[in-house]
């Protein structure tokens, strides 16, 4: 967008994961949604694990695919009361593979009965679990802090190519139950106080302009409905 008034320029946000500008305040909203949900389950008393989902044999599931094994095995864990809240995050790694990274709590589940269950619904063989520590110091592996971070890491690495081989339309890379604590919506709105180029955008009251950059360089700006050079 382009002020006419002030010749000032301000990024428009798509809301996609693999926009360079949002992906920023996307992974900021996610740290905190996962970050929040952590120091609550803690709170609650309840003990919480990271379980690692990983592509078929064949590895050529696709997002729908995958999606589709997390609802089975999802189903299965609580129906054995197994799971309770989650927050999972699905990263499409630099080779193309899927992975699900899923914060969980409930009760304990052996590593090997659970990737029993997770090639039953449809995953690879690849299966991890473990703890993550309440008591662990802010720097730890285990923190809530470190933990968030690289959770959210995950979702910085979606490339657009290959995800768009994987899936025919938009995907939420980052999905959490209900009652997990905070919406990623939710985080994005308590976040925005802090994002202080929102607010010097909104005290601009233009009029404003829509700017497209071009292949080469050159920029075209939409003025009364039709496209021109600037």
């Amino acid at each position: 967008m382009w002020s006419l008034a002030t010749g000032r320029a301000a990024q428009m946000a798509c809301g996609r994961w693999d926009c360079s500008w949002c992906q920023w305040r996307k992974k900021a909203a996610a740290e905190l949604v996962i970050r929040v949900g952590l120091e609550r389950a803690w709170a609650r008393g309840e003990r919480v694990r990271l379980m690692t989902l990983t592509d078929g044999p064949a590895g050529a599931m696709t997002v729908s695919d995958f999606y589709t094994a997390w609802n089975r095995l999802r189903m299965r864990l609580k129906k054995a009361g197994l799971l309770r809240e989650f927050a999972a995050v699905l990263e499409v790694q630099k080779r193309g593979a899927l992975h699900l990274h899923v914060l969980q709590t409930g009760k304990f589940i052996e590593k090997n009965r659970l990737k029993g269950f997770a090639r039953s619904a449809g995953f690879g063989r690849c299966t991890d679990i473990r703890e993550i520590k309440s008591d662990a110091g802010e720097g730890a592996l285990s923190s809530a802090s470190y933990s968030a971070k690289q959770m959210a890491g995950y979702l910085s690495k979606q490339n657009a190519e290959q995800l768009a081989a994987k899936t025919n339309k938009r995907r939420r890379p980052l999905r959490v139950s209900r009652g997990w604590g905070l919406s990623l919506t939710e985080a994005t709105q308590a976040l925005k106080a802090e994002w202080l180029e929102e607010q010097d955008d909104s005290a601009d009251k233009g009029p404003w302009a829509l700017v497209r950059v071009l292949t080469g360089g050159d920029l075209l700006v939409r003025l009364d409905g039709e496209w021109a050079p600037a």
